[in-house]
């Protein structure tokens, strides 16, 4: 919590997949607050360490059984020496960022709670939700388009794991019949908004795999396909995940 490269995202034994600045943002929030508390719930006990402005106020302590509860909990006030013109954060973000979880982590269930009076000026925002996608960026991708004409009913997804267990690749497309498409990419469940590798692959992969169906049921004109074509009236997902090499 005060030392960046100090946790586990640089072992691939510890995770699968992981995404973030490799500790360095906790470490900032840690540093930038007059309160950060840790709580940790595993094996029915729960263990707690808190900082201050980026210094422990003591070591990890036990604070007692814990059997209806796992997972860990943190909270952090930000400094009022250092923001002394205020602070606020913004929800709509925030319920953004919560419910991109939850799809990108099929089956997990996120359970968003926001205070009211935070949400003055946020109509969009609600106080109290969970999120659920059994299916993941297919069921996203469903709930997303409700509303507008697909072209083909089945939205295209899929998922394929590296052969070594460490990463995947995972997709959903879908094609709107008279709406502009999108295209929406993560690597490790961070946004790439400027698109990648991983992304030109997903258009590359896509459009290859068109003109092979065409080919197979004979129509020839679709060797004029180009990668613009195929994505004007696509919306589609995608998300990549890599493990972080041993170092």
């Amino acid at each position: 919590m005060t030392r960046p490269h100090s946790g586990g995202k640089f072992n691939s034994d510890a995770y699968q997949t992981s995404g973030g600045l490799h500790g360095i943002g906790v470490t900032a929030v840690t540093a930038l607050s007059e309160l950060m508390e840790v709580e940790v719930a595993r094996g029915r006990e729960l263990h707690r360490q808190r900082f201050a402005r980026g210094v422990p106020l003591g070591p990890v302590e036990y604070v007692g059984a814990a059997p209806n509860r796992r997972g860990t909990r943190v909270r952090f006030k930000p400094d009022i020496e250092i923001f002394k013109h205020g602070i606020t954060f913004d929800p709509k973000r925030l319920f953004k960022m919560a419910r991109s979880k939850a799809y990108l982590f099929r089956g997990v269930e996120i359970r968003w709670k926001c205070a009211a009076e935070l949400l003055v000026g946020h109509s969009d925002v609600p106080a109290e939700d969970s999120f659920k996608f059994p299916r993941g960026l297919e069921d996203y991708l469903r709930s997303a388009s409700e509303g507008l004409e697909l072209v083909t009913e089945q939205i295209f997804s899929g998922r394929v794991p590296k052969p070594d267990g460490h990463g995947s690749v995972e997709w959903a497309i879908g094609w709107f019949a008279e709406d502009e498409g999108y295209v929406s990419s993560y690597c490790n469940t961070v946004p790439t908004r400027e698109g990648g590798t991983h992304e030109a692959g997903l258009r590359i992969a896509l459009l290859r795999g068109l003109k092979d169906h065409a080919e197979r049921i004979g129509i020839k004109r679709a060797n004029q396909l180009t990668t613009e074509d195929v994505m004007a009236c696509t919306a589609a997902i995608s998300r990549s995940a890599v493990t972080s090499l041993k170092f």
